[in-house]
């Protein structure tokens, strides 16, 4: 499929950019594959109706405008599947809560019942506990920490940095005045 392909779950490209907050395109995943993103691309299961894949598409990007798959949090999920899995559970569920209040989707489709946690540190602190943690939809996909970690941060689309907003100059790149030959 070509992103001009109506099919083709470039589609969503409009709703993940918006929920991100930045550019993120969307394509299929390898066959086999649930839904994940590596910060750059949001990856939809394959062979997946358009309404599944849009919820796909929903959770993945809303996590990524949240900064639930930003690097520290990430970092503390690598090597961890079964905490990535309860942490995909409870930040899923509250950024489809905090997302629902803008976008009636979001209100249709997030599970039932209120989120347990309020901000990312705390849901990692709490899929890291040992306490219970309801086990996230099938459409919520999963989480490579390995791919977000691994995808460039200078890549197109990605937020800018202090380091990028800074104006810089290089003062051995100032041109010379030239000497006309008029000497007071």
């Amino acid at each position: 499929m070509t992103a001009s392909d109506p099919k083709s779950p470039d589609r969503f490209r409009l709703l993940a950019t918006f929920l991100a907050g930045r550019a993120v395109s969307v394509t299929e995943a390898p066959a086999g594959e649930a839904a994940y993103t590596d910060g750059r691309f949001v990856f939809v299961s394959a062979g997946r109706s358009e309404s599944e894949q849009r919820r796909e598409v929903l959770v993945q990007a809303a996590l990524l405008g949240a900064g639930s798959l930003d690097r520290p949090s990430v970092r503390a999920l690598r090597g961890r599947p079964k905490v990535a899995r309860r942490y995909l559970a409870l930040e899923g569920r509250r950024v489809l809560a905090d997302v629902a209040t803008r976008i009636p989707l979001a209100a249709e489709l997030r599970p039932a019942g209120d989120p347990i946690t309020s901000t990312a540190d705390e849901s990692l602190e709490v899929a890291r506990g040992r306490s219970s943690a309801p086990d996230p939809p099938e459409w919520f996909g999963v989480i490579r920490p390995s791919r977000l970690l691994g995808a460039s941060v200078d890549a197109p689309g990605a937020r800018a940095s202090n380091r990028d907003t800074r104006l810089n100059f290089d003062p051995t790149d100032v041109p010379e005045a030239q000497d006309d030959g008029d000497a007071e």
